[in-house]
C-alpha cells in the first residue's frame, strides 16, 4: 500500500514538472523584427555620411547642387545605387538613370519577408565652387619668362619674346596666345588662335557658375639674343709679340708705328710679320678714302693735296666692282654694308661690322645695318647662321629693342667684330665669315680705353721667299692679338690679298697679291691717318 502511494506521488511530481514546462513555453516572447538599413551612392557625387538620413521608412538624401565635374545637378536623371543591410532590394535596378525630382518609393524585403515601402526624397544643397582663375598665357607655343604675364584686376599685360622658337617674328597684331585658366571656359574664340592685341582686346571667360569674367589683354614684344647657332664669347688668352717701335719714318706727333718679325708663337718655326700704328685722335685725324672702282693704294696718296697727304694708310673694307662695306665721310653715307647674302638656297640679311668715329671724337666698333640713307647699330648681331632658315631682316620690329640710329661722322665697314666692350666676342658666325677664315693676311682696326686707335696689318707669306714660313692669322688669334694691344673694341677689315700698309705713300709690308715688288692689289677704300 505504501509502495503504491509513493508511486502515485512520483507520477504527480512528474506531471507537475511537465506542466510547469508547458506553461513556461507558452509564455516565451516573440523575436524582435530587424529593420533594414539603407545606404546609397550617386554616380558623379561624393556624399557625406550626414547627407543620408533614414527615419523609419523615410530616406532623406541631401545632394550637392553641382556634380564633381561642376555641372548643375539634374534630379530627373540620377544614377543611384542602393545597398540594403538586413534585407534586400526589390523592383529597382541599380545603376540605371531614374527621376528623383519628386519622392520615389522603393521596395525592400526585410528579414521577416515583409515588403517595406521606403520613401526616398532628394534635396539639393549649395556647394562652394573653386574660384575662377587665369593662371598664365603661352605665346606661339613659347612659355613666358617670369614676369612676362601680369594680371591686375581686369587688365592683362603680356610681354612676349619677339622671335618664336623657330625664329619667326611674333607680331602683336597677329599673336597666337593660349590662355591657361582654372574652373571656367573661354568664350568668343578658340584658345591659341592669332588675335590682334596691339591696342587691347577683350577676352571673356565663364566660370562654373556661369558668371562672365572679362579681361582687357594688351601685348608687347621684346628681343632675346638667341639664334640657331650662337657665337660664343671666347676666353681671352693674351697673344703677346715683341713689337719694336719704328723710328725712321719721320712720323709727326700723335702717330707711332711698330713692327714685328719673329716666331708666331714661342718656339714655333712659323713666322709672323706685321705692323701696327697707334694714333692719338687729339693730335691726328682719321679719314676714309673711297673710289667708285678699285685703284692702287698709292693713288690715294698722289691725288691728295700737298698739305693733306695721308701719313699712314691701310686697305679698307670688302669690295667687288665697288665697295661692299660701309663708308661714311663728313657724316654722309657713301656706301652701305652689304644688305643681303646668298648661301645655298637661303638669302640672309646680316648685321655686319663697322668702325665709326662720332662727332665728339669717340670711337667704337658696332654691328650695323643700312636701310636707305639710315644706318642702324645693334646691341648684338642678328644671329643668322648658314644652313638655318634666315631670321627676319634687321629692320623688322622683332629687333626694335636692340636697334638704334647711328650717325658717325666717319666710318668704315668690315666683319666680323673681334673685341667688344673689352670682351673677345668674335661674331663670325652671325656675320658670315665663311669666305675669309683660315691663316690669312689680316687688317684690323680698334680703339683702346684711352681713345687711341690701333691700325694693324699682318702678312701672309705668298710673296715671301720659299721656306720663310710667314704665316697669316686665324680670326680668333687676331681677336686675341687686338685685345692684347689694349683694344676695348676691334673689327676685322678686308684681308688676304687686300692687306696693305703704306707710310708716306710707300708700301711697307709685303702684300700677298701684288703684281710687282712694292705694289698692291687695287682696292676701292682706304683708312688714312693724317695730321690735324
Amino acid at each position: 500500500m505504501i509502495k503504491t502511494l509513493k508511486t502515485i506521488l512520483s507520477l504527480a511530481v512528474v506531471l507537475l514538472t511537465v506542466g510547469a514546462s508547458v506553461v513556461a513555453c507558452s509564455t516565451k516572447e516573440e523575436p524582435k523584427k530587424v529593420d533594414p538599413i539603407i545606404s546609397l551612392t550617386v554616380e558623379g557625387y561624393t556624399l557625406l555620411e550626414s547627407d543620408v538620413v533614414q527615419e523609419g521608412n523615410n530616406l532623406n538624401v541631401t545632394i550637392p547642387d553641382f556634380n564633381s565635374s561642376y555641372q548643375p545637378t539634374d534630379l530627373s536623371a540620377l544614377k543611384v545605387t542602393f545597398a540594403v543591410k538586413y534585407g534586400s532590394l526589390k523592383n529597382y535596378k541599380n545603376g540605371e538613370t531614374n527621376n528623383f525630382s519628386s519622392p520615389v518609393t522603393i521596395d525592400v524585403l526585410d528579414y521577416q519577408y515583409d515588403i517595406r515601402k521606403i520613401n526616398v526624397t532628394f534635396t539639393l544643397r549649395q556647394v562652394e565652387f573653386p574660384a575662377f582663375s587665369l593662371v598664365n598665357a603661352i605665346v606661339n607655343g613659347v612659355t613666358p619668362l617670369s614676369g612676362d604675364v601680369n594680371i591686375s584686376g581686369s587688365e592683362i599685360t603680356i610681354k612676349s619674346m619677339s622671335l618664336s622658337d623657330d625664329f619667326k617674328e611674333i607680331k602683336t597684331t597677329s599673336m597666337p596666345v593660349k590662355f591657361i585658366f582654372k574652373n571656367g571656359t573661354l568664350q568668343g574664340f578658340t584658345n591659341g588662335t592669332p588675335q590682334d592685341y596691339s591696342n587691347g582686346k577683350v577676352v571673356n571667360f565663364t566660370d562654373l557658375k556661369n558668371v562672365v569674367h572679362s579681361y582687357n589683354v594688351k601685348a608687347s614684344t621684346y628681343y632675346v639674343d638667341k639664334g640657331p647657332n650662337m657665337d660664343k664669347e671666347l676666353t681671352y688668352t693674351p697673344y703677346t709679340l715683341a713689337w719694336t717701335e719704328v723710328t725712321d719714318k719721320n712720323l709727326p706727333e700723335g702717330i707711332r708705328l711698330y713692327s714685328y718679325n719673329g716666331p708666331k708663337t714661342a718656339g714655333s718655326s712659323d713666322v709672323a710679320v706685321g705692323y701696327y700704328a697707334e694714333i692719338d685722335p687729339a693730335k691726328a685725324k682719321i679719314e676714309i678714302g673711297y673710289k667708285s672702282s678699285p685703284v692702287n693704294i698709292k693713288s690715294f696718296y698722289t691725288e691728295a693735296s700737298a698739305d693733306d697727304k695721308p701719313i699712314i694708310m691701310t686697305n679698307g673694307g670688302f669690295f667687288g666692282p665697288a665697295s661692299l662695306s660701309l663708308v661714311i665721310t663728313n657724316a654722309v653715307l657713301r656706301y652701305s654694308n652689304i644688305g643681303a647674302l646668298s648661301r645655298g638656297s637661303y638669302t640672309y640679311y646680316p648685321t655686319r661690322s663697322a668702325f665709326g668715329i662720332m662727332a665728339d671724337g669717340t670711337s667704337s666698333a658696332q654691328w650695323v645695318y643700312n636701310s636707305g640713307s639710315k644706318t642702324y647699330r645693334f646691341d648684338t648681331p642678328v644671329r643668322n647662321a648658314m644652313g638655318s632658315a634666315p631670321l627676319p631682316a634687321p629692320t623688322s620690329a622683332a629687333f626694335a629693342d636692340i636697334r638704334h640710329d647711328w650717325a658717325p661722322t666717319t666710318a668704315i665697314g668690315g666683319a666680323p667684330i673681334l673685341v667688344k666692350d673689352q670682351k673677345v666676342v668674335y661674331t663670325g658666325t652671325a656675320e658670315f665669315d665663311d669666305q675669309f677664315v683660315g691663316n690669312r693676311a689680316r687688317t684690323a682696326i680698334g680703339v683702346k680705353a684711352d681713345g687711341k686707335i690701333i691700325l694693324l696689318t699682318l702678312d701672309e707669306g705668298t710673296k715671301y721667299p720659299s721656306g720663310s714660313n710667314v704665316k697669316g692669322f686665324q680670326l680668333q688669334d687676331l681677336a686675341m692679338l687686338m685685345r692684347t694691344l689694349g683694344c676695348v673694341d676691334a673689327m676685322n677689315l678686308d684681308g688676304g690679298g687686300s692687306t696693305v700698309m703704306a707710310v708716306n705713300g710707300a708700301i711697307i709690308n709685303t702684300p700677298s697679291d701684288n703684281a710687282s715688288e712694292g705694289d698692291s692689289r687695287a682696292i676701292p677704300t682706304v683708312v688714312m691717318i693724317k695730321k690735324k
